[in-house]
């Protein structure tokens, strides 16, 4: 299967559920009923093999594109682009959340209803300083707590995961490294504004069922990676630093509503040596 053929199936959105009949969309907002036109093929023909695709697709390419670094030397790579990127160092990744929108599912009540107040599964992911995942979990239930998704406090000060000083009154060292994560985090907004510009049924709501959206999002993720390292080209959607002032320019990503990730809830008790090796760094 060539890329090119890849690359059209996965446009469409995948349904498999006969019961769920409303419209269905792919990442140019069209209907099965309407991609049946484009691509000649019936609706229901559509709703059966994307599926298949989809699977054939991650089965393929996940463990090529989407393994997450395993030794001490690998991860000293990823810690290396961090600093010399963004000057941000000992960093092993940009932790973020995102809530992929979806159709309530039949009797599940708020199981899937979150804070932001929509139905909802949660893709939560660790980036490097390329925009590509290095680690994925998709399918926990917007409902579930942040710490049911992350069997933690989400974003909490710890000595393995930062956070910026939160304070008003920050003298110039927490200033200064305050801007250094917050342009480090950066880098996984950017990735999730690649994944939604490139799969647009990621803004807005799908309709299929939790499990097909599981799939196609990890797909999805997998054939960004994919992309990225086989056709590393520059895309309007990331952020980039001026060369001559160091200011920096925000990408096309930004400008987009819809690609907001899992805010960080404020009130976690914060540990004493996670504070103290804060204020070291």
């Amino acid at each position: 299967m060539s890329l090119l053929i890849v690359h059209e199936c996965v446009h469409i959105s995948v349904h498999i559920d006969t019961n769920w009949h409303d419209e269905f969309t792919h990442t140019t907002g069209n209907s099965y009923p309407s991609l049946q036109y484009s691509f000649r093929v019936e609706a229901s023909t559509i709703c059966k093999f994307i599926p298949e695709v989809c699977k054939a697709i991650i089965a393929v390419y996940k463990v090529e594109v989407l393994s997450c670094p395993k030794t001490n030397e690998e991860w000293k790579k990823v810690a290396a682009r961090f600093s010399s990127r963004w000057n941000y160092h000992n960093c092993l990744g940009a932790v973020n959340g995102k809530h992929i929108a979806m159709k309530k599912p039949p009797n599940v009540g708020s199981y899937y209803y979150n804070y932001k107040c929509f139905h909802s599964i949660v893709l939560m992911v660790v980036a490097d300083v390329t925009y590509k995942f290095l680690y994925v979990d998709v399918g926990a239930e917007g409902g579930a707590s942040d710490g049911g998704t992350w069997r933690d406090d989400v974003f909490a000060l710890r000595t393995w995961m930062k956070k910026p000083f939160s304070h008003g009154s920050q003298v110039l060292r927490e200033y200064i490294y305050t801007y250094r994560l917050s342009r480090a985090q950066r880098v996984v907004e950017n990735a999730f504004g690649i994944l939604c510009q490139r799969f647009r049924c990621f803004l807005m709501t799908m309709h299929q069922h939790p499990n097909i959206i599981n799939l196609i999002t990890m797909c999805a993720c997998v054939l960004h990676n994919l992309v990225l390292i086989r056709y590393s080209h520059v895309i309007s959607a990331v952020d980039r630093e001026d060369p001559n002032t160091h200011d920096l320019i925000p990408g096309g990503g930004r400008t987009d509503r819809h690609l907001q990730g899992l805010l960080p809830l404020t009130g976690h008790h914060t540990l004493k040596d996670a504070k103290d090796q804060r204020d070291y760094l």
